[in-house]
């Protein structure tokens, strides 16, 4: 004979009567009450409180698969369930109130929506500069376009340590190469080679290691000028053979032209690193 889902759920909640309230699924203990919360560019929906999740339970759409990891509901937009280690740093978000990281990220995306990227002539362009974490490197706009009010949201996106431990490789905004195609500025990809190699470095500096347990599992490994940041916070066994290459490449092809850029960078073998909530930063 085959039981009802409703007499289930009522011989669920009688077995555990004493340790959760049954009833709606909107009750106190309902993990349909999730909070969304953003780590590491990955969505998810956490119920902070610990509970024994009932069969059937359903994730919203947007964070479909269920995971209980330590007797906490987790719904994520991956199937790879969340570590035990992001579980406890999802939960110290969820501690900080509503996820401002999330807010600050949208208002980020909307204040670049409305920077003028109007022009007539080339000379009508500049590029303003992004934030590691939150968007591109950098913004092809008029040269009459502010970006203060994105400097201030990227301050509070740090302040919140939203993008703590982030690996950009960003070049520096005033070596773009800016042109005003059919009324708006964007980049000049005429020189397609040294672009790619500029992306192969960068791309090769955001997939360094930069986990840690201790602080001496840190070190620093310098950007080159022109094409990343200075100095970067890693693992102290970080394979760096992928960036190497690429960073020869690009002075083969002579990309940096007959004038390199003076950037004024220090010796990474200078400065102090730390590891903080395992990933090595460096001690400002």
């Amino acid at each position: 004979m085959h039981l009802s889902k409703t007499l289930l759920s009522l011989i669920f909640c009688a077995s555990f009567a004493l340790s959760l309230s049954c009833g709606s699924t909107t009750s106190e203990n309902s993990p349909g009450k999730c909070e969304a919360v953003e780590l590491e560019g990955v969505n998810y929906c956490v119920w902070e409180q610990k509970i024994i999740v009932e069969t059937g339970y359903e994730c919203p759409a947007e964070t479909q698969y269920f995971h209980n990891i330590d007797d906490v509901a987790v719904c994520s937009e991956s199937e790879t369930p969340p570590t035990q280690k992001e579980v406890k740093d999802l939960l110290e978000k969820l501690k900080k109130g509503p996820d401002m990281c999330l807010s600050l990220i949208s208002d980020y995306t909307e204040k670049i929506k409305t920077l003028d990227t109007s022009c007539t002539i080339d000379t009508d362009c500049k590029a303003i500069e992004g934030h590691c974490g939150l968007g591109e490197c950098y913004y092809p706009v008029n040269k009459s376009a502010d970006g203060a009010a994105l400097s201030t949201l990227a301050t509070s996106y740090e302040s919140q340590d939203c993008g703590e431990g982030a690996l950009c490789g960003c070049r520096p905004a005033n070596l773009a190469i800016l042109k005003c195609d059919q009324g708006t500025c964007v980049e000049d990809l005429t020189d397609q080679s040294c672009l790619d190699i500029a992306k192969t470095y960068q791309d090769a500096i955001a997939a360094l290691d930069n986990s840690c347990t201790m602080d001496t599992d840190c070190k620093g490994v310098a950007g080159y000028c022109g094409l990343a940041s200075c100095v970067y916070a890693v693992n102290s066994n970080a394979d760096t053979t992928t960036m190497d290459s690429a960073l020869t490449d690009y002075q083969t092809q002579n990309c940096e032209g007959d004038t390199p850029p003076l950037c004024g960078c220090q010796d990474p073998g200078s400065l102090q690193y730390e590891c903080k909530a395992n990933i090595c930063v460096e001690i400002q």
